[in-house]
């Protein structure tokens, strides 16, 4: 009986290698096809859908809606008066000398903070505002909210009117 050289596959092994690597293949090309083609195109129609809201959504001034008038998608809104659109609305009055404003109850929206001791001039009339309200000139405003594991669980948005209990500063 002789010895098989140590330098040479077995005919078997030859067999084998290339099943493998043919089902390794295959297999790979159909993971790809079935499982994360789809993944992949379920992520872009979801990104696409997130970003159309945020567009639909897009506050007044802000850079997605300054984009959208550049391009012609959506009408240039008139800036309102800062007080008007402050009054619209029933709010949470913040005053501790160094930081005025308020806070907006529809959405608990924090868009009206002003500096108590910064002025825009030296004359000392009109104070720095940090934040303002949409609809104004310069918009600018800090809105938080929450998420939900569960799709139909009803949760705070922007349009939720909020409610003060007791002391309204």
């Amino acid at each position: 009986m002789t010895q098989p050289s140590k330098d040479k596959m077995h005919p078997e092994d030859n067999r084998n290698l290339i099943t493998f690597m043919v089902l390794s293949v295959i297999l790979y090309f159909a993971y790809d096809a079935l499982i994360l083609q789809p993944q992949k195109a379920a992520l872009e129609q979801a990104a696409a859908a997130q970003q159309e809201l945020l567009v639909k959504e897009a506050p007044v001034g802000s850079p997605v809606h300054q984009q959208q008038v550049a391009l012609g998608l959506a009408p240039a809104p008139e800036p309102r008066a800062r007080d008007e659109v402050i009054g619209e609305n029933q709010r949470v009055k913040i005053n501790n000398g160094a930081v005025l404003g308020s806070i907006n109850l529809k959405g608990a929206r924090i868009d009206d903070i002003s500096f108590g001791e910064f002025f825009e001039t030296l004359a000392d009339q009109k104070n720095v505002n940090l934040l303002s309200p949409n609809e104004t000139a310069h918009p600018r405003l800090i809105e938080y909210g929450w998420v939900a594991g569960d799709a139909t669980t009803q949760l705070p948005n922007k349009d939720t009117r909020w409610a003060v209990v007791g002391n309204e500063t």
